[in-house]
C-alpha cells in the first residue's frame, strides 16, 4: 500500500444503453465498480468514489459492498458540473496525500503492478500518464501530484475547459508512458479495457473465463 489517494471517477453515462447506473451493472456477481474498488484498496491509503450527482452518489453508496476496515467515501462532484475535469478537481480537493491516482469506474482489468509502477514514477513529477497503442493520452488511470494538479484543474475550469487533458497541458514535469513500457507490466494492456455497453460486460466475462483472448480488450478502450 502506498501513501497515495485513489479517486474512482464515475461520470454520467451518456449512452443510455444500461438499465440504471453503468458502474453498478452486475459483473461476476458484484457491481462492476467493485473491481476498481478492490484495486484501489490494494494500493492506496484512502479511496474515494466521485459521482456526478446526488442520486448517483446515493445509489453507489448503498450498493458497493466493502469489508470491515475498508472505508470507502462516495462524494458528489463538489463543483456541480459533472465533467471529468471538475470531478478530478474534486478528487484532488478530497485527497489527504501528496499524490492522487485517478481511476475509471468502468475498468474491470486494472493492473495493480502497472499502477504501482506509475505511483513510484510520480515521485518528483507532476504526473505520470499512460498512452494507448495508438498514442492516445489516457488521463485516467494516471497519477498526479495532488496540489499542483489541483491548481492546474482549477485554472483550466476557470478557462471554461471540461476535459482533463487541458489540465495536463498545464503541468510542467510530467511523464508519458508508451504502451510498450506498459505491456511489461500488463501484457495484454487490459488496463485500457472499459465497459461502454452491455456487450462489453459479456466480453469481459468471456475474457475472465478464457473463452476469448485477453488481447481483445485492446480494441474496446474508451
Amino acid at each position: 500500500m502506498y501513501e497515495v489517494s485513489a479517486a474512482i471517477l464515475a461520470p454520467k453515462d451518456k449512452s443510455c444503453l444500461f438499465q440504471g447506473i453503468k458502474y453498478l451493472s452486475p459483473f461476476l456477481g458484484r457491481p462492476l465498480i467493485s473491481r476498481v474498488v478492490d484495486v484501489a484498496f490494494s494500493i492506496a491509503g484512502e479511496t474515494h468514489v466521485i459521482a456526478s450527482c446526488d442520486e448517483d452518489a446515493r445509489l453507489l453508496r448503498d450498493s458497493i459492498p466493502t469489508l470491515p476496515g475498508e472505508p470507502l467515501s462516495v462524494v458528489v462532484d463538489s463543483l456541480g458540473e459533472g465533467s471529468e475535469l471538475t470531478m478530478a478537481e474534486t478528487a484532488f480537493m478530497m485527497s489527504s496525500y501528496k499524490r492522487t491516482i485517478l481511476l475509471p469506474g468502468d475498468a474491470p482489468f486494472l493492473s495493480v503492478d502497472l499502477l504501482s509502477m506509475m505511483v513510484d514514477l510520480c515521485k518528483g513529477r507532476d504526473a505520470v500518464v499512460p498512452r494507448t497503442p495508438t498514442g492516445e493520452m489516457k488521463p485516467f488511470p494516471a497519477v498526479y501530484a495532488t496540489e499542483i494538479a489541483a491548481k492546474a484543474a482549477r485554472a483550466s475550469r476557470l478557462e471554461k475547459a471540461s476535459e482533463i487533458s487541458k489540465m495536463i497541458e498545464k503541468l510542467g514535469h510530467k511523464m508519458f508512458l508508451s504502451s510498450s513500457v506498459l505491456a511489461e507490466f500488463d501484457k495484454d494492456l487490459l488496463t485500457f479495457f472499459t465497459v461502454n455497453s452491455p456487450l462489453d460486460i459479456l466480453k469481459a466475462e468471456m475474457i475472465v473465463s478464457g473463452k476469448i483472448s485477453g488481447k481483445t480488450g485492446k480494441r474496446h478502450s474508451r
